[in-house]
């Protein structure tokens, strides 16, 4: 599938659920990361990201609340063998950290900083640091 394409139908996605209403999209993002290590294909893991990246834009500080939650499928997906997903990811995560509120990052830092001490993949490890 294009690129553009996939990221065209996400923010159609995230419209959709902008227009349905908050309530509901809490319950399509808690569908999107409970089931992200099922992920097989490079595409589906884009899309994943994708789609969160989408919200986040829409949505802005509302997803705040499962912010411990959307880092940690970004951190899975960082240490993920393709390159484009890295890429992926750690484009998400630059754009979560751009919109975080000071009352976010201090419900994130030490989430983070507990996963630099009990993660054994390196990469990972690197993510937590990055």
């Amino acid at each position: 599938m294009d690129g553009y394409l996939q990221v065209g139908q996400a923010y159609l996605f995230a419209g959709l659920l902008k227009g349905i209403g908050t309530a509901d999209m809490l319950g399509y993002l808690g569908r999107v990361l409970d089931s992200y290590e099922a992920s097989k294909s490079i595409q589906e893991k884009k899309g994943r990201l994708i789609i969160l990246l989408c919200l986040l834009h829409n949505f802005g500080r509302v997803m705040e609340p499962k912010i411990n939650s959307i880092m940690k499928l970004i951190i899975f997906f960082m240490s993920d063998a393709s390159e484009a997903v890295r890429d992926t990811s750690r484009r998400v995560a630059q754009e979560i950290m751009n919109k975080l509120s000071a009352f976010a990052v201090k419900r994130l830092l030490p989430e983070l900083l507990n996963g630099l001490e009990k993660e054994d993949n390196w990469r990972s490890k690197i993510t937590y640091i990055w």
